[in-house]
This record gives structure tokens, C-alpha cells and sequence, in this order.
């Protein structure tokens, strides 16, 4: 049985082409498309070799004697070079205005309060949160507390804000990011307010939803940036959801009110690995009309609070504040208290 290969009739300008003329027409054009799908092969092939990173292990003797760069610090004992930093606090403490001074601080090369500054440098503030409205009113209130003036920050502090680019920027998405790189290539320091609003992904108690934010800190990181993001706490007092985002962070700070008054807040380090022990003491700070001050948090003043608020053992409170089990004992006694 004499079967009929079906070949598709071309049609060029009306005239309808013959059948020899089609056959050879389609083979030259099958011919084309696998030319070039072979040339595209080949050129893939060609970028994932240039591309390609091979990875070795290297001997711990020559890593040690490398000459790598120190973590030397920006504001002294509070932000360090490489250091990716979390500011953690309920809404309403003042948790943005106090990241926005240490912004502000950094990009005039001020020292803030204790920190001392060892010199300016370029930040870009990401904000997710607020009004633009709103966002300058923090700015400028930050400038008027330390008595900063406009001059001291322009060209050293930029801002992105939904209000002005059109659209919220959801971080998790590799797109988002290359959207703003060009920016974040700029910046030295990177802050991100906050984490529930720049980074949507998964659920928040899950550790799946840390992960677009600790890939991103990550590439900033090898990049040698600093980033400092603002995250928000439940009521209970500990950050909202997974705890997956501390595992890569250098540095977690907590802002609290103090029980006796609110308008004093506990600043308490719950981690800090490029600190020197001594630097990780709480500190009180109190918020007026005049902007932030600080006091004296004496151990004395955090005995007693942790007394007074918990159940906790002599043993326990010399643990939790890093002193002796005798000055618990000393304290207690100078202030008539008896806890075993």
C-alpha cells in the first residue's frame, strides 16, 4: 500500500508554490531550526563554564594567616562592618524613630548617645510601613533630636518609599531585588523596616518564611554590607514569629519598656557576636522632648526588676546578667531582700 507523506503547501505572494519547490523550502527551514537550536546549546554550555565556581576547602593554616578584613566598628560597640543587626521591639516604643537615628547618626558620622562614630557612611532606609508623609516627620524629628542638620546627611542617606516608587516591594522575590540593587550597591549600610512588610512569604511561625530574608542577608554580607532590620514583637514580648532569622544574625537588639514607667525603655542585647562582653550590658534609655538620653542602668536596678518580675534563683539572675552569684547575694541583702 503506497502511503502519502503529507507536505505543506506554501503560499508566496497569491501563487501557490509547487510541490517540489515546498519540500525543499521545509527542509532548508527544519535545517535552520536546528542549526540554531545548536548554536544556542553551545552558547549556554559556553556561559555555565565561565560562570562555573569551583569550591575547595583550604588549609586552616594558611586561612589563619590570611590577611583578612577586621570587623572594625561604625558606631563603637553597637554596629560593626559585615554586621547584620535585628531591632526588635512592640509597636508603639519608638522602635522606627530609634533605628532612624542610628541611620541618621551613621550617614553624619555623629557619635548616638555612648556609640562613638569612627566615620560616615552611605545608608539607604527601605521603608515598608509608613505613610510618606509620615516617614518625613520621623526624619525630621530624628535630625532635630540630635541636633543634626539637613547639610550633615544629603547625598549620604537615601530613602525608598512605596509612596514615591508606586508599588510595595515584597524582598522575597528575586525580581523586587534587582529592582533596587543599583541603590543597594550605593549604600554601605542597608535598614529594612521592617520584616513582616519587605519580606512576604510562607508562614510567619514557620522557618520557611526566614528564609527569603537570611538568603538576602547573606549575598549583602558577601557583598560588605551592613544591614539592620527592624522586626516587630508580639505581646508577650518576643519577636513574632520563627527565631530561624537569629541564626545567621550577628547582633539582636531588644528595645522593652521598663515596668516602673514607660517612658524609659530597657536596651538589651539578646545576642551579640561581634561584641566585646562589656558592651552587651542594658542600657536604659529614656525619650523626651529633647530627644533620646541615657542613664545609668546599674546592676543594682536590674537585680531588683528581675526580683520583682520573676522567680528566678540567685543562681539564675548572676547567669541572666553575667555577674557573680555574690553581688546578686550583696544586693539582695543591702536591699532587705531574701531570695535563695
Amino acid at each position: 500500500m503506497h502511503t502519502q507523506h503529507w507536505q505543506p503547501k506554501i503560499t508566496i505572494g497569491g501563487t501557490k508554490m509547487p510541490d517540489q519547490t515546498t519540500e525543499k523550502f521545509y527542509e532548508s527551514q527544519v535545517r535552520e531550526c536546528e542549526l540554531a537550536k545548536e548554536r544556542i546549546e553551545n552558547s549556554l554550555r559556553e556561559a555555565a563554564k565561565k560562570s562555573e565556581k569551583q569550591v575547595h576547602a583550604i588549609d586552616a593554616v594558611d586561612f589563619i594567616n590570611m590577611n583578612l578584613p577586621p570587623k572594625d566598628p561604625i558606631l563603637e560597640g553597637l554596629v560593626y562592618t559585615q554586621d547584620l543587626i535585628e531591632i526588635f521591639a512592640a509597636r508603639g516604643v519608638g522602635k522606627t524613630l530609634f533605628s532612624m537615628q542610628v541611620g541618621i547618626h551613621i550617614a553624619a558620622g555623629r557619635d548616638f548617645l555612648k556609640w562613638k562614630n569612627t566615620g560616615a557612611k552611605k545608608v539607604l532606609y527601605i521603608d515598608g510601613e509608613m505613610p510618606g508623609g509620615l516617614l518625613q516627620s520621623r526624619i525630621k524629628q530624628a535630625l532635630e533630636y540630635g541636633h543634626i542638620n539637613e547639610d550633615d546627611i544629603r547625598g549620604r542617606f537615601k530613602i525608598l518609599t512605596p509612596d514615591l516608587h508606586g508599588t510595595q516591594l515584597n524582598l522575597a522575590q528575586n525580581a523586587n531585588q534587582l529592582l533596587i540593587d543599583s541603590d543597594v550597591e550605593w549604600a554601605d549600610v542597608i535598614m529594612l523596616d521592617s520584616f513582616l512588610t519587605l519580606f512576604s512569604y510562607g508562614k510567619i511561625n514557620d522557618y520557611e518564611s526566614c528564609i527569603p530574608l537570611n538568603d538576602y542577608l547573606k549575598s549583602l554580607r558577601t557583598r560588605n554590607k551592613i544591614v539592620i532590620f527592624i522586626h516587630h514583637a508580639g505581646k508577650g514580648g518576643a519577636q513574632l514569629g520563627s527565631v530561624g532569622k537569629e541564626i545567621i544574625l550577628d547582633t539582636v537588639i531588644q528595645l522593652k519598656p521598663r515596668e516602673s514607667e514607660s517612658t524609659e525603655l530597657v536596651l538589651s542585647f539578646t545576642k551579640g557576636r561581634s561584641l566585646k562582653e562589656s558592651e552587651k550590658r542594658p542600657v536604659l534609655l529614656t525619650l523626651n522632648d529633647c530627644g533620646w538620653s541615657l542613664k545609668n542602668y546599674a546592676i543594682e536596678d536590674q537585680i531588683l526588676e528581675l526580683v520583682e518580675s520573676t522567680d528566678m534563683k540567685q543562681v539564675a539572675i548572676a547567669q541572666e546578667l553575667d555577674v557573680s552569684q555574690s553581688t546578686v547575694s550583696r544586693t539582695l541583702k543591702r536591699l532587705g531582700i531574701t531570695r535563695r
